[in-house]
């Protein structure tokens, strides 16, 4: 069963369009940064033979164990370079039945973490000095989660409150910046058995696991202007989503009907409500 299907096909594994063998596909030339992340992803990456995946995370021997398993499965004098920087990133998740009964110290970390954290990254990433003759553009891909479609969330609000304020905090500043100077997208990466569901002694049995996380490879390579400031599901078939972007006939063709008459598709805003732009609000 597919829980959110934009898409007619959803895939809960990887599929041909986004193999990293694929030539459209290859990081050539790139430098990848990854905060918070591991050896999984920084492996989809150098498959596609990226220039140089940086790996950014808080605690420096898991953080050598990812780079040093890249470069054995890689080889060290192979396309691409392995770098992993200690950086102060932290994961926070507070739950509790009742937000209003939790500690207050522990609510306000979830929202430093999870809004002005990813906030400070995304702006000295944006800001950094880069090239002029550089013909890649920067694309900043933002990991949300699939608790800002829950309602109600048991134990997950200060978790997916804070982490939807960024998602919607990113939407805006997405409209803000020209695509030619950063493409912003974010993506629910599937329902993934990671480290930390097993420290939350989370079984591997307990549900059917994606393994959708080489889209997030692709998302890199669309062209510019395609998907800029979407929220996006890995398990959506991005055959799909590229023939709805590029199409000029909105017939029969949902997903380009309502990114021509809805400017806050694939947004965050208020549901049941259609977004309206700032002149349509002062000229009602």
């Amino acid at each position: 069963m597919s829980l959110i299907n934009l898409t007619s096909t959803y895939h809960r594994s990887t599929y041909p369009s986004i193999s990293p063998s694929k030539p459209s596909l290859s990081q050539a030339g790139r430098t990848v940064l990854i905060t918070g992340g591991g050896g999984s992803i920084g492996c989809s990456f150098a498959k596609a033979s990226a220039s140089r995946v940086i790996v950014v995370g808080c605690r420096s021997g898991l953080l050598d164990e990812a780079v040093a398993k890249l470069q054995d499965e890689f080889g060290k004098a192979g396309p691409t370079e392995f770098v992993a920087c200690q950086g102060d990133i932290a994961h926070f998740s507070p739950s509790g039945p009742d937000t209003l009964s939790m500690d207050r110290n522990k609510l306000r970390q979830a929202f430093d973490i999870n809004v002005w954290g990813n906030f400070d990254m995304s702006a000295k990433f944006v800001q950094q000095p880069t090239d002029s003759t550089a013909k890649c553009p920067l694309y900043l891909v933002h990991v949300s989660t699939a608790s800002s479609h829950m309602y109600p969330s048991p134990k997950l609000t200060p978790y997916s409150s804070s982490k939807t304020a960024f998602m919607a905090l990113l939407g805006h500043i997405a409209d803000e910046r020209k695509v030619d100077d950063v493409q912003i997208i974010s993506y629910h990466p599937g329902a993934l058995y990671s480290e930390a569901a097993s420290k939350a002694n989370i079984l591997q049995d307990l549900i059917k696991w994606d393994e959708s996380k080489l889209l997030l490879r692709c998302l890199g390579s669309f062209p510019r202007g395609i998907l800029a400031s979407w929220t996006v599901w890995a398990h959506w078939d991005v055959n799909e989503l590229r023939e709805a972007a590029h199409t000029t006939n909105n017939q029969n063709n949902e997903i380009k009907t309502q990114l021509a008459e809805e400017k806050g598709y694939l947004k965050v805003g208020i549901l049941g409500l259609p977004s309206i732009s700032f002149a349509a609000f002062l000229n009602q």
